[in-house]
């Protein structure tokens, strides 16, 4: 039986204080209207036109990285 709090000793205050800096850098950058910006930028860009928003992310997410999920590459 493992005696109370044993966990403890494994936390990582690098890693909390990371997640709370990215958090409130992404609540900032939403308060200011940034992600509106970007979205209607990426939206122009393709034309109004799905698949030109579409293939590139899939192309990027599916292809750059294929070590992903235990995958290989070759």
């Amino acid at each position: 039986m493992e005696r109370a709090g044993a966990g403890r000793e494994c936390h990582d205050w690098n890693v909390s204080l990371l997640l709370l800096g990215m958090t409130l850098m992404v609540a900032v950058l939403r308060r200011a209207g940034v992600f509106e910006y970007m979205a209607i930028w990426a939206a122009n860009r393709a034309g109004r036109r799905p698949y030109r928003l579409t293939v590139p992310w899939l192309r990027y997410f599916g292809l750059a990285r294929p070590n992903c999920c235990g995958r290989s590459g070759t």
